[in-house]
C-alpha cells in the first residue's frame, strides 16, 4: 500500500472519529439537564445535610454555570460515550496498516 493509501485511510478514520464524537455530543446535550441533576444531587444532599436552606450552588463567574452546564459537561460525557468508537477507528487502523509490527500471538 503506497503512502498516499495510508494518509487517505487516516484521513477517513479521523473523520469517522470526529463524527463519532459529533454524535455523542448531540446525544449529550439532548440530556444535559438530566446529567446535570445526577451531578449537582450529591452537593445539595450535602448542603442539605449541613443544614443549608435552600440548598442551591451557586455561580461565582457570571459565565460559570454556562461553561459547565452547556460545555464541559456534555463535552465530557461525549469524550466517554464515543471513547469505544475512537479506540475501534484506532485500532482498526493499525491492524490494517501495521500488521507486521505488531504481529499475532498464535
Amino acid at each position: 500500500m503506497s503512502f498516499l493509501n495510508h494518509l487517505q485511510e487516516l484521513r477517513s478514520r479521523i473523520v469517522k472519529m470526529v463524527l463519532g464524537l459529533l454524535v455523542a455530543g448531540a446525544i449529550s446535550l439532548t440530556f444535559v439537564n438530566q446529567l446535570w441533576r445526577f451531578i449537582a444531587a450529591p452537593a445539595v444532599e450535602a448542603l442539605t445535610r449541613l443544614g443549608i436552606k435552600p440548598p442551591t450552588l451557586k455561580a461565582i463567574t457570571p459565565m460559570e454555570q454556562f461553561n459547565v452546564i452547556w460545555v464541559k459537561l456534555p463535552f465530557l460525557c461525549a469524550l466517554f460515550i464515543a471513547a469505544p468508537w475512537v479506540v475501534y477507528q484506532m485500532w482498526a487502523f493499525r491492524h490494517r496498516h501495521l500488521p507486521e509490527a505488531y504481529p499475532e500471538v498464535h
